[in-house]
């Protein structure tokens, strides 16, 4: 008997992502999001901004790439998942840091960090609906549209470049120490070599 779900991805043994790489990613990401909570001392409200867009740029969409890469139904659907937790985490950064402006009384959008951080935001909130409602393996209305499911592949690729440059700019921003920039920077690229090719 015919299975009634559509498989998604590859699911040749060779592109199998061991699962100790998706581990790897995440416990950089949680590693880094705590280091920077805390890196004034006290956990406050704005450490809440930097703490979940590393958690949501990095660990869960990190994770979510890679899984999607496994290939198969139920890891397109843990994918979109991550994915979806990835767009609420860093919406709240995102409100935390609006709002932590409007409290210090401070202008907004006013460095690159802010705009590539935006940028990556609306990237992933139009990559969230066109995954729900046009790729969900069960119901997306263009499930099987191998043009859209490309161009949202090479999209989620390029938010995520913007999202990893924006954060760069924010730890060197947070972090004026050259060795800490470069231990920050150097498993980024070499994350995606692993998540993004």
């Amino acid at each position: 008997r015919k299975s009634s779900k559509v498989e998604m991805g590859n699911n040749n043994p060779a592109n199998k992502v061991p699962t100790k790489v998706i581990l790897s990613v995440v416990s950089y990401g949680v590693a880094v999001s705590g280091y920077l909570g805390t890196k004034f001392g006290t956990w406050n409200w704005f450490s809440f901004h930097p703490a979940l867009m590393m958690l949501s740029f990095f660990s869960l969409t990190g994770a979510a790439a890679l899984i999607k890469k496994r290939g198969g139904y139920t890891n397109t659907k843990l994918h979109g998942y991550l994915m979806a937790l990835a767009t609420v985490a860093a919406g709240f950064a995102f409100y935390v840091i609006y709002s932590n402006k409007i409290m210090l009384q401070k202008d907004h959008f006013t460095s690159w960090h802010s705009w590539w951080g935006l940028t990556a935001l609306l990237a992933y909130l139009l990559l969230f609906v066109v995954g729900l409602f046009g790729l969900h393996p069960d119901f997306g209305a263009a499930k099987t549209n191998k043009l859209i499911r490309a161009s949202h592949k090479y999209a989620a690729r390029l938010a995520t470049v913007i999202a990893w440059i924006s954060m760069i700019l924010a730890f060197n921003k947070l972090d004026d120490d050259p060795t800490h920039q470069l231990a920050f920077a150097t498993p980024l690229v070499a994350s995606a070599f692993i998540v993004l090719v």
